[in-house]
């Protein structure tokens, strides 16, 4: 089924709802007015996302919840190189820097923050691929669409009020 289309026709939501229900695997990719995204799924669950210029490398996202410091980052930064997300991870783990908890925990945060973000968006156009997988060379979570969902409903209400109210 070829799922192509407009953010003024079809939201954020009814996406998120179709790919839940119907298992997807694949791609999800939206235009927006400034931004790209790219949100993956495997089997209707969330499996990785990326929005803008943000790569949304281990190490990133690690710096920015804190869980390493500004000279780790910069070490790895240096050292790393050609090294994938998940051969990062086992050396953080092993390093003792970071467990796997940690890793997943701050990574499936910083995915469903970018589903939040892509609830704001009403312009663009989309498009799911069936044949563009989650990268292999970063970790991928399995996280449940329907409390995000939720989440980001209640949300864009909330927002939605507060500027009627303004």
């Amino acid at each position: 089924m070829a799922l192509r289309g407009n953010l003024r026709d079809f939201t954020v939501t009814q996406l998120l709802n179709l790919i839940n229900l119907a298992s997807k695997t694949g791609t999800l990719i939206v235009d927006g007015s400034s931004e790209q995204a790219y949100i993956s799924f495997r089997e209707g669950k969330l499996a990785y996302a990326r929005i803008g210029k943000d790569d949304g490398s281990l190490a990133s996202v690690l710096y920015k919840a804190n869980k390493i410091n500004v000279n780790q980052y910069k070490a790895i930064a240096d050292r790393a190189g050609q090294m994938t997300d998940k051969e990062l991870g086992l050396l953080l783990i092993n390093a003792g820097y970071v467990s796997q908890d940690d890793i997943l925990i701050n990574l499936q945060g910083y995915f469903t923050d970018l589903i939040r973000k892509l609830f704001t968006w009403v312009e663009g156009v989309f498009r799911f691929e069936n044949d563009i997988l989650p990268p292999e060379d970063r970790i991928n979570v399995r996280l449940d669409l329907e409390n995000i969902i939720i989440e980001g409903s209640r949300q864009l209400r909330e927002l939605e009020q507060l500027q009627d109210e303004i």
